[in-house]
């Protein structure tokens, strides 16, 4: 609930319309979970909204590439490069400070993905003298602005 008397709902659309454009969605509404409190044993009530009013909400997932240095001043740096899948295609690698750009254009090479926006912020040394000198890592934040499927695109798995 977003307070007492407001509460978000979210959906999907479906996957299948029947060949007829949806104009509304009709969203039942009832304290009760069987949705019986209301008049003929049916919900509280209903209001209807247009699909023109609905907006879409873009998914973020972020990637990150950072050095574990476990709170010790070390010799460690970044190097190397690696690669990122999604819905089973995967992309060429990336070097490990890929540009937000480089990242775009792997990832909008898949058939899997239409569109998607991607910024990047530096992990800085802790040390000052050292500073932004030499990143301790990198994350992305890729933004899902049209994907092929609906929904969260979350489907995480760690690399070490």
């Amino acid at each position: 609930p977003l307070s007492d008397t407001e509460i978000l709902v979210q959906w999907n659309p479906p996957l299948e319309n029947g060949g007829r454009q949806i104009t509304h969605y009709k969203i039942e509404y009832d304290e009760s979970s069987s949705f019986t409190g209301g008049g003929n044993n049916g919900p509280t009530g209903f209001i209807s909204l247009s699909s023109v009013k609905i907006t879409p909400v873009s998914d973020i997932q972020s990637v990150t590439v950072k050095i574990d240095s476990s709170g010790a001043k070390s010799a460690l740096y970044l190097s190397g490069s690696f690669s990122l899948e999604f819905d089973g295609q995967k992309t060429g690698q990336l070097p490990f400070n890929a540009s937000p750009l480089e990242m775009q254009a792997a990832l909008e090479e898949l058939c899997t993905i239409h569109e998607v926006q991607v910024a990047r912020t530096i992990h800085c040394s802790p040390y000052p003298e050292v500073g932004c000198m030499e990143p301790e890592g990198y994350t992305w934040l890729v933004t899902f602005v049209s994907p092929n499927r609906v929904g969260d695109q979350h489907n995480r798995q760690i690399s070490k």
